[in-house]
Order: structure tokens, then C-alpha cells, then sequence
């Protein structure tokens, strides 16, 4: 998955040195693929056979399903981690946020969450959430910010 990423994240000039690199396509085949658009459809099969290369056939297509669902679509991950609510978010009916991001590991200190809560950074359950308290619910809560993701237990 980080390795399909990565590939597409190159540009499309430094592609062609990929497929000279690390392909067994010799130039005349490589030159062939500049011709066709999109280059998009083109990078993905660079990044497919990469993933191929070095792992799987089925790790290849697993990679480029969640680049599509998660990148092309903003889709949830697939392989979101799971944690327990801390007892240090936790209020007497709600969910002190800034204190839960710092304690979940996706903010660094609580003023750092409370920045990005206020710039509505932050999703939780897909909704953009910018208040420094959350309603104490039960069953879980998806928490977004920016590309990190994490499950709550509550």
C-alpha cells in the first residue's frame, strides 16, 4: 500500500525513469506508453507492477482497491487502528477532543489539537468537528486528521 503510494506520488517526467529502472519493458515499449493519455492509468500500472515485483499479484491489486477507495474517492482506510477511549479524555458526560487526539497519538500536544480543531481539521465520523467537546456515546468513533486515522472504542 505505502509502496503504490509512493510511486504515485512521483511526477509524471520522473515516471519514465521508473519504467527504464525498474520494469524489464526495453525503450522501444517504454516510448510506446508516452504516447497514450491518461497518464494517470499509466502511472498506475507502474505502481501495480512494482507492488507485483516485489510482493504479490494479490498485493498489487489490494494496493491500488484502497489508493482508489482512500485517495481517489476519500474513502475510509481499510486498516484503521483500533484503541481504547484514555481515561484522560474523558469527561463526566463527554469527550474532552484536544485530550484525545494528544492521547491517541494523532496530535503532538493539546495546543497542536486545539490549532487544528479550530482551523476544522479534524473529522470525527465523517463530520468536521471543531468543538473541544464530543457527547460521550457508546460503540465507536472514527477520527480523522489530515491523513491519520484512528478508531475509538468509547
Amino acid at each position: 500500500k505505502i509502496m503504490f503510494r509512493k510511486v504515485m506520488g512521483i511526477s509524471d517526467e520522473l515516471m519514465w525513469r521508473y519504467w527504464e529502472l525498474l520494469t524489464d519493458l526495453s525503450l522501444a515499449e517504454i516510448t510506446t506508453l508516452k504516447s497514450r493519455e491518461p497518464k494517470m492509468g499509466i502511472k498506475m500500472e507502474l505502481a501495480a507492477r512494482i507492488v507485483k515485483n516485489f510482493h504479490s499479484q494479490g498485493a498489487a491489486k489490494q494496493a491500488q482497491e484502497d489508493f482508489n477507495r482512500e485517495v481517489r474517492e476519500g474513502g475510509e482506510p481499510s486498516d484503521i487502528e483500533t484503541v481504547a477511549l484514555p481515561d484522560a479524555a474523558r469527561a463526566a458526560d463527554a469527550i474532552h477532543v484536544a485530550k484525545l487526539l494528544v492521547a491517541i497519538g494523532l496530535c503532538d500536544s493539546r495546543t497542536n489539537a486545539e490549532r487544528l480543531l479550530k482551523a476544522g481539521s479534524v473529522e470525527i465520523d465523517s463530520v468536521r468537528w471543531s468543538e473541544l467537546m464530543h457527547p460521550l456515546n457508546t460503540g465507536t468513533l472514527t477520527i480523522r486528521v489530515g491523513k491519520k486515522w484512528k478508531r475509538v472504542i468509547l
